[in-house]
């Protein structure tokens, strides 16, 4: 798997309604997998190509080529 990532973790201000802290693209493999028990953060995601597994918060969906998914603070995703 490779990752194209970039970071503004720096410009981050919690006076602001919403920071964009990470943006990049992931060009994933069968061995890819993100848990997190929970988030500490929102996450917005769009598949270009392929299809895979989306675990949250005990619902199960298969994204495709084309769709938008998002993981919300607080839940628990993989």
């Amino acid at each position: 798997m490779r990752e194209i990532i970039y970071n503004f973790w720096g410009q981050r201000d919690t006076a602001r309604p919403f920071n964009l802290i990470m943006a990049g693209v992931s060009y994933c493999d069968h061995t890819y997998c993100i848990e997190r028990q929970p988030s500490e953060s929102y996450s917005f995601e769009y598949i270009i190509k392929g299809k895979g597994t989306f675990e949250i918060d005990g619902r199960t969906v298969y994204p495709k080529e084309n769709d938008v998914y998002l993981f919300w603070k607080g839940s628990r995703h993989r």
